[in-house]
């Protein structure tokens, strides 16, 4: 049913009507209920330009209702059940109102249990379905269907439940995005409100530039979420996409990548820990270094160090976060390191020094030499 009754009056001098009717689908051998599509033109002599039956395999459809966008594009909505499906609520959109050869439809809304009417003598069985042109979009149309009954909805107990759909054969387009900048390659997780139409509830994707985005949530048909990719810095186009398309690309679509332009901050530690003196005297002395970006920093990428002193050691590069360089000679050495981020920003170069001694004392007499002495000849020793 349309906006007007169970036949809606169209552009062009048309008149579209849907009605229960049964046949056999095609690839089913049984009978079934359908729903006939039935266009009249009414300009000057009245002719039947459309007699086509819908049907589903395996199940029956009914309740059908249809309205056209103002781009005379022909959408309906109707019930769906089989033995393997309760009442579950269907919207198809046709361009043209030209069936193609096999129609897909949107099942949006499943029920959970059968009919089970507790009327007393007066069952009373579903038979409701609206479908109506957005007054706000002309290029959308609503559709309402009854259901099986649905927890979700609170109903329970078999009665019928009713389901609501926006369907459109328009693409999306993207109106706004907020924020419209991130700090480039952000390791922290940047979620962005974008803003338009035509977004579908299900099957959106969304593409910052050419690198999808993750965690996309429909909010309603003119806002949803993503969390924006790592990139590197510079602006981007916002996309989103749905079954009829994509989004232009406007001015209001962009998205920014900030330079990252801070260094990470490094340190480094020494184990075991020195003596009151300053001495390591275990080996290996390890000295532990470590480097930090930031929470929406891009991301350390390496270490690099080099060692000077009793353990020379060239520059020698890390990937990663952390290293661990091992002092095993004995004596003083000093160790360079630095960080560098995914951005390309290199910290200042930080010294640490080791001290490392495992050798006990040795003691060695040098006089008197070894010999005979009288008894209580002096004698220097050293």
């Amino acid at each position: 049913m349309a906006g007007c009754g169970r036949l809606e009056p169209c552009p062009v001098n048309r008149l579209w009507g849907v009605f229960n009717v049964s046949c056999t689908p095609v690839g089913d051998t049984a009978v079934h209920v359908c729903q006939r599509y039935i266009q009249i033109s009414t300009g000057g002599t009245q002719t039947l330009a459309t007699k086509l039956d819908l049907g589903m395999v395996g199940g029956d459809i009914y309740y059908g209702s249809l309205a056209l966008n103002d781009e005379d594009d022909l959408f309906s909505g109707f019930t769906a059940s089989s033995s393997s499906m309760f009442p579950t609520g269907v919207a198809i959109a046709v361009p043209g109102g030209n069936f193609p050869a096999r129609t897909f439809g949107d099942f949006y809304a499943a029920g959970t249990e059968a009919y089970a009417c507790r009327c007393g003598t007066r069952v009373r069985r579903g038979d409701y379905s609206g479908t109506a042109r957005d007054p706000s979009n002309p290029k959308d149309v609503w559709t309402v269907q009854q259901i099986g009954a649905t927890a979700s909805t609170g109903i329970f107990g078999g009665d019928w439940g009713t389901a609501m759909d926006r369907v459109t054969l328009s693409p999306p387009t993207v109106t706004s995005v907020t924020p419209s900048d991130a700090p480039e390659l952000a390791q922290c997780l940047n979620t962005v409100t974008i803003r338009g139409r035509e977004f579908p509830a299900h099957g959106a994707t969304v593409n910052f530039g050419s690198v999808p985005a993750t965690n996309v949530n429909v909010i309603g048909p003119e806002e949803l979420t993503a969390d924006a990719p790592q990139q590197a810095r510079g602006t981007v186009d916002v996309s989103v996409t749905n079954a009829n398309g994509t989004s232009p690309v406007t001015a209001a679509g962009r998205f920014t990548y900030d330079p990252d332009t801070s260094a990470p901050a490094t340190f480094a530690t020494v184990s075991p820990t020195h003596n009151s003196a300053g001495w390591n005297t275990t080996s290996p002395a390890r000295v532990n270094i470590g480097a930090l970006d930031g929470s929406c920093g891009s991301g350390v990428v390496k270490i690099t160090y080099s060692a000077s002193g009793a353990q020379p050691t060239g520059s020698t590069d890390v990937p990663g976060a952390a290293a661990a360089v091992a002092i095993t000679t004995n004596g003083v050495t000093t160790v360079a390191y630095t960080a560098t981020d995914a951005a390309g920003n290199t910290s200042p170069v930080q010294t640490i020094t080791v001290r490392l001694d495992t050798a006990g004392p040795v003691i060695t007499i040098v006089r008197p030499v070894a010999g005979t002495y009288l008894y209580r000849q002096p004698v220097t020793a050293s």
